[in-house]
């Protein structure tokens, strides 16, 4: 007689992002009612995502999502990225600084300054960079459609306790130029290269035309910031030749980083630069690879990307 058993993996046999403590965690950020806005995609925590910043979500106008993200959000985002920004906002005190880079329409920037004042932490400060000059523009029009800012607002000043900072750039691991692809406010995926590279396709094996934009160093784009609560890392594939050359400055200033992987080689790569400065790995969902013959780049193996959520051990303050 054959015996069958179950082999589905139970909870804790998934590679997932989350404790089931953290759900607790995040729900706690929601607003107690959210109102439908029948020009926008409505996420779970009051945030207003309009088609003309986020193409993806034209087919959802007037829907709220009122799914906590877990294990996603189903339009963004993993729950890892989401218990990144809450284990941040737990540690907050006398304001909230927060950057992203590799920004997109600075959907993090936003969450993190509508998170901020609905728990009353003081100023907010935000910073974003992104490398496609649709998708910049797209970050001060998001930011303006939430009430962030006025709809007038420049890329850089300040407004009812909210100070921002967001550049057409890309973060690199020196000050300079790179290039970038011209594939539109639709596509996530751009990858910043060197200028001295082959500018004809992309890191997906794409035809892509790409073109000069200004590169800056973590410590050119922050050196104002004395205390950075919460870092957004998305760069496609960049993560380590950044953090590599910036650890030092990072260490000092940042308190937690939500760190987007686009292989296993990046994951195992990000961890021992921040495991030997002082980084504890607080949660991580691992990238998603579909094996394939004669890929382009390690990246374009990934399906879909893990993430990696980390603590700065010398803020003492923030325990375990």
């Amino acid at each position: 007689m054959v015996q069958h058993y179950n082999y589905t993996p139970d909870f804790w046999h998934y590679f997932r992002g989350f404790l089931p403590s953290d759900i607790d965690l995040v729900v706690s950020l929601a607003p107690s009612k959210v109102e439908a806005d029948a020009r926008a995609l409505t996420d779970y925590f009051g945030m207003r995502i309009h088609p003309s910043n986020e193409p993806s979500v034209a087919g959802r106008l007037g829907e709220v999502i009122t799914k906590p993200p877990f294990p996603s959000d189903s339009w963004l985002a993993e729950a890892v990225e989401y218990v990144g920004l809450a284990l941040a906002l737990k540690h907050a005190h006398g304001g909230f600084t927060a950057v992203e880079l590799g920004a997109g329409f600075a959907p993090w920037l936003g969450l993190s300054a509508i998170l901020a004042r609905r728990k009353g932490l003081g100023p907010v400060s935000i910073t974003g960079v992104e490398g496609d000059a649709e998708r910049a523009a797209s970050m001060r029009n998001h930011l303006a459609y939430n009430r962030l800012l006025p709809h007038d607002a420049e890329m850089v000043g300040s407004y009812d306790g909210l100070s921002w900072d967001l550049r057409h750039a890309v973060i690199w691991d020196e000050d300079g130029d790179a290039l970038f692809p011209t594939t539109g406010i639709a596509d996530s995926g751009g990858q910043a290269i060197d200028t001295d590279k082959s500018a004809s396709v992309d890191y997906r094996g794409a035809d892509t035309a790409h073109v000069r934009v200004p590169a800056v160093t973590l410590e050119t784009l922050l050196k104002d910031k004395s205390l950075i609560d919460f870092v957004h890392i998305d760069i496609q594939g960049a993560e380590f030749n950044v953090l590599n050359r910036s650890v030092g400055f990072v260490s000092e200033r940042v308190k937690f980083m939500m760190v987007a992987t686009h292989s296993r080689l990046l994951e195992g790569a990000i961890q021992s630069i921040l495991f030997d400065n002082g980084w504890f790995l607080e949660r991580e969902e691992v990238a998603h690879v579909v094996p394939r013959p004669n890929p382009p780049s390690i990246e374009a193996l990934t399906w879909r990307d893990g993430g990696q959520v980390w603590r700065n051990l010398r803020f003492s303050e923030i325990g375990s």
